[in-house]
């Protein structure tokens, strides 16, 4: 059915609970059939499209003990945290920067006022902008339920394009960080029709390089909207490891990224304008780091 989409189309139960255990209780009483709402930026207009319905939907955002930035041992971000709060961290900024670059490059200042990023990341949108600059920074999961929780990396719970192994009753509580050691410099770069729309292709790139030698002690790389998910680049961070920094090296870097995306998208129709796209993004990643 077509709806007009300002509207809900149908009925449901909205719970707004004040507390994390009064939460974890309704989702334990009523699972499966409640839906989590947070920003709203991603399941709203789902709704009113009529992409699915639910019977209940319970609204988190007022819930204290999701929203928070502890940076004292690495970084822990509440999932109800809003991205404008994150993009505004100086904290985040200097030592997690490329992650703060992701959350700038989202949407426009009103959507980062609402959305969280939990959100962005239980969404499991395949061009979900934070998800390739926390997989650099080896982000950890936390999920708890009514009497439990366990903590899972992050490349092991998004499985697919808007799937994820959470389970019913259980409601993402934090993503947690290691902290930083040596001088791991990072970026996020993307590429859509503008700079806030949805990404056709995004990268994160974070590097420790001896400034005595130029040479790259190690490397991270994860790439985003190929596929149906965000994942680590093993290879192209091998084949960077250990290399002096020069154009050579950089071209063989993106050249390795074009090969991904011939594993990852084989026979799509998009893929000859990713393979192309990714080279110049990887290039346009290094200009940013080495600057």
């Amino acid at each position: 059915m077509h709806t007009n989409t300002r509207i809900l189309a149908h009925n449901f139960v909205y719970h707004e609970p004040k507390t994390l255990d009064e939460a974890l209780t309704l989702l334990d009483k009523h699972k499966p059939g409640i839906k989590i709402l947070a920003g709203g930026t991603d399941v709203l207009p789902k709704m009113k499209r009529n992409h699915f319905e639910c019977e209940r939907l319970m609204y988190i955002k007022n819930i204290k003990e999701l929203s928070f930035i502890d940076n004292s041992n690495g970084l822990k971000i509440g999932a109800a945290t809003l991205l404008s709060d994150l993009e505004k961290s100086p904290e985040i900024k200097q030592n997690y920067h490329a992650l703060h670059e992701a959350i700038k490059a989202i949407g426009a200042i009103a959507i980062r006022n609402m959305a969280t990023i939990g959100g962005n990341i239980c969404n499991a949108a395949p061009p979900a902008d934070t998800v390739p600059a926390l997989l650099i920074f080896d982000a950890q999961l936390k999920l708890v339920k009514l009497g439990g929780e366990r903590t899972v990396p992050l490349n092991q719970f998004i499985t697919g394009a808007e799937q994820t192994i959470i389970e019913h009753g259980e409601l993402l509580h934090s993503i947690e960080m290691p902290e930083l050691t040596g001088g791991l410099l990072s970026t996020f770069v993307k590429l859509g029709r503008v700079s806030v729309d949805t990404a056709r292709i995004n990268m994160a790139v974070a590097a420790d390089i001896d400034g005595s030698s130029n040479t790259i002690k190690t490397a991270r790389v994860a790439l985003g909207a190929v596929g149906t998910k965000a994942y680590r680049c093993p290879d192209s961070e091998a084949l960077l490891a250990g290399k002096k920094v020069d154009e050579s090296v950089i071209l063989a870097f993106a050249d390795s990224l074009t090969s991904v995306c011939d594993y990852a998208i084989p026979g799509r129709y998009s893929l000859p304008y990713k393979r192309e796209a990714v080279r110049k993004l990887a290039e346009d990643a290094f200009k940013q780091l080495l600057s």
